[in-house]
């Protein structure tokens, strides 16, 4: 350990030069330990995310590198804190392979990061419970987030009111080429801002939402607004008739394009962003439906709506479909 050592592109991602250490986590490892001697390989790595930050080394480039198939349960919002400033979380594997974060117990369970220029990628995470607060957290002040090809998932019964909380301040966030699939049980939002000060250069772009959620996809808590907002190149279907896409508080600016919309609006406007610059985005409302099949990767609860969410059978997809 100690040694910079240059990781390179993984699976599309660009995954950071380690200025520092490179620490390696993996619960599908057989002898995996949360202890001192372990960790500097993929052959002896830790068995938690949590211990591997602890080892880290604020403002150093350290990287944790979570391996394919870990697991880990998170139980209380306590349990695991990205909190050392400059550390990159980086997951190994595609598809189902990736490591997966899954929130237990109690609705409160959450990840926060509390640390200045943290960055995650390529992450599962999911709920046990019909209605987990939030996924992810990040706190208020924190500022330069990356979120970067993550999924958060649902099933049948399972999924987050918010799947990732952006508090007062976080100046300079960015959550890119993430898969928001939630609506099982009527989630709220996908992104929320809980701002009690403005939160400033925000940059939201090339995800996809799917699913029914009863607020916009990305929303608002608190009086104040977010400023230079950048939402582009979305891709966002959400099967919950007359709700905005976007809904920021009064006095909100930015700039929102490139979008692509599925929304079954008739009385509501898809953008509420008071003077954000509104440009080239392509929507479509009610009307004949298309639902995607697919026997291998299809699952229950998928709204078989695009290609990346079929269903697995036929029948379910007609089921879906309406009369007329």
């Amino acid at each position: 350990m100690g040694t910079p050592t240059y990781i390179g592109n993984f699976q599309g991602l660009s995954l950071p030069t380690a200025a520092g250490n490179v620490f390696y986590v993996g619960s599908a490892v057989t002898g995996n330990s949360d202890a001192a001697t372990f960790g500097s390989s993929p052959a002896t790595p830790y068995a938690t995310l949590n211990y591997a930050v602890n080892q880290c080394t604020a403002n150093h480039g350290d990287v944790v590198v979570l391996l394919p198939n870990h697991a880990e349960s998170l139980a209380t919002a306590t349990a695991c804190d990205l909190d050392v400033v400059g550390v990159s979380v980086i997951g190994m594997g595609t598809g189902d392979d990736r490591p997966t974060i899954t929130f237990i117990t109690a609705d409160t369970a959450t990840l926060d990061i509390t640390a200045n220029n943290v960055t995650v990628k390529n992450l599962l995470f999911t709920s046990s419970m019909n209605s987990c607060n939030i996924g992810l957290d990040i706190v208020d002040a924190v500022t330069d987030t990356v979120i970067e090809g993550c999924d958060f998932l649902q099933t049948t019964t399972t999924e987050f009111d918010t799947c990732i909380n952006i508090g007062d301040g976080c100046t300079r966030t960015v959550i890119r080429g993430n898969r928001f699939n939630q609506g099982a049980q009527a989630a709220v939002q996908a992104i929320l801002f809980t701002t009690a000060v403005a939160t400033d250069q925000v940059t939201i772009e090339d995800n996809v939402f799917l699913g029914a959620y009863s607020a916009a996809l990305v929303s608002y808590s608190g009086n104040f607004a977010v400023t230079n907002l950048i939402f582009r190149n979305n891709l966002c279907l959400n099967s919950t008739a007359n709700l905005p896409v976007v809904n920021l508080y009064t006095g909100s600016t930015g700039q929102i394009y490139g979008n692509r919309i599925k929304q079954a609006n008739t009385t509501t406007a898809l953008w509420q962003a008071d003077t954000a610059a509104i440009f080239d985005n392509f929507a479509v409302g009610t009307g004949p439906q298309t639902f995607y099949v697919d026997a291998a990767a299809g699952s229950t609860g998928a709204t078989g709506l695009s290609r990346l969410d079929p269903v697995a059978t036929i029948d379910t997809a007609i089921n879906l479909c309406t009369t007329n």
